[in-house]
């Protein structure tokens, strides 16, 4: 790499770690202010995953636009990625209406399942879908076509706009998961307002070129699964453990320490994002890069020096993030085992991306059986862990998020650096080409 792209390199590192930090904070103030909710905090956060989980279509076309915008080195690229935009957009509308009627329809059965006490705070969780969906594809744009500032912007308003809200609503009325949920949906679609604006000379655009769908689904299904793999997992414990214990208002504690382990991932996923349409650009241009070396190293020292913080300093840790509700230090043991196991999905999220990037797509399915086999075992497993001492049962939960998240990583790393991980493409590129 060049001098001066190696300064272009960390200037726009530089410039996500400071968006995503500040995005980041604001998101810890929003989780502070939650905590005052008592029970429903678990009630809050479930639903923040059950709406992640729905949207788990957005990984990837945050993704796949990233690639597209990426690889428009020509006229003819340039146009195939408006209209791929403008099709992709009216998909996603008919998508989530599909998904709110169906949401709407069993509202009694999630409401059950997740124990949620007002209905209107399911409506707002399927309602916030939309700006999750969609959102991404503006986020993709700027990101492959280079604009980070325009990207961090995105990342630090969300969470100014969530804690505005949560505070106002703090402030005069009694907080629950519903007002917790108006403010998720202020934070977002002021997002998709002025991502919207932002990539408008995109979407805006006119282009007779058709959409080829074939080709596009190509490239969208092992990206959904590569990507929607990362997103699943951090999702399916919440969904579990709510379900299993929030009956008997356990689950605040758990949280807690889960979102502990998340704000590190918060804070060092930007350099990946960085590398992404780097490594896009290069492989389109058929030039060499040591992007993911770097990224990796990076990724794994920030990422170490984190947990190792948190490992020894739990206690202060949770003081620090939950200083609104001093009783959620009682998470203390959990937040290393949480920590731990969010640094090899970070890692692996690292190595999912370049193995898309470069459309190495054979490792989707074993990528994609890694949380299904997750939700398996906790679907077998939870069920006994129940008649466990609280502590002891979350503590089982974390170890297997840990081990699902380490074979995760693996099962990347073989792809990406074992035997025949050097060639060009496979199959799937050959097919998309």
């Amino acid at each position: 790499m060049s001098e001066p792209a190696k300064s272009s390199f960390f200037k726009q590192s530089g410039w996500m770690v400071i968006a995503t930090v500040t995005g980041g904070v604001f998101m810890v103030l929003v989780q502070a202010m939650a905590a005052k909710m008592g029970k429903e905090y678990g009630v809050f956060n479930a639903l923040l995953r059950f709406m992640i989980l729905l949207s788990v279509p957005a990984a990837a076309l945050q993704s796949i636009f990233a690639q597209q915008a990426a690889a428009a080195v020509d006229d003819e690229k340039h146009k195939s990625l408006v209209a791929t935009t403008r099709a992709v957009l009216l998909a996603t509308f008919v998508f989530w209406l599909g998904c709110s009627v169906v949401v709407v329809a069993c509202t009694n059965t999630i409401s059950h399942a997740l124990d949620v006490a007002n209905p209107i705070a399911l409506w707002l969780t399927a309602l916030v879908v939309l700006p999750t969906l969609t959102v991404p594809v503006f986020k993709g744009l700027l990101q492959g076509l280079h604009h980070f500032g325009g990207f961090g912007a995105l990342q630090i308003i969300d969470g100014v706009g969530r804690f505005g809200t949560l505070l106002i609503i703090l402030l005069l009325l009694q907080l629950t998961a519903c007002g917790g949920l108006v403010a998720v949906c202020v934070g977002q679609f002021t997002t998709l307002a002025i991502g919207a604006w932002l990539t408008r000379q995109v979407w805006r655009e006119k282009s007779a070129v058709k959409v080829e769908w074939k080709k596009w689904l190509a490239l969208a299904i092992p990206l959904t699964l590569g990507m929607g793999t990362v997103v699943a997992m951090t999702t399916i414990d919440s969904l579990f453990v709510q379900k299993t214990f929030g009956q008997e208002g356990q689950t605040p504690l758990y949280m807690a320490a889960m979102f502990t382990g998340y704000a590190i991932t918060m804070f060092i996923a930007p350099v990946a994002l960085v590398m992404f349409p780097r490594l896009v650009r290069s492989a389109a241009l058929s030039q060499k890069s040591n992007a993911l070396l770097q990224t990796v190293v990076a990724t794994a020292s920030f990422g170490c020096v984190a947990a190792l913080a948190c490992s020894l300093l739990p206690k202060l840790v949770l003081r620090c993030m939950f200083f609104t509700k001093p009783a959620m230090v009682e998470a203390w043991p959990l937040v290393p085992w949480f920590t731990w196991g969010c640094l090899p999905m970070t890692l692996a999220n690292v190595l999912v991306q370049n193995l898309l990037a470069h459309k190495k797509f054979k490792a989707t399915p074993l990528i994609a059986a890694v949380p299904i086999a997750y939700a398996l075992t906790l679907h077998w497993m939870l069920p006994g862990w129940k008649t466990l001492p609280e502590m002891q049962a979350f503590t089982h939960v974390a170890q297997s998020f840990g081990a699902f998240n380490l074979l995760l990583f693996v099962i990347c790393a073989v792809f990406t650096w074992g035997p025949g991980a050097n060639r060009a493409s496979d199959r799937g590129s050959a097919a998309e080409r």
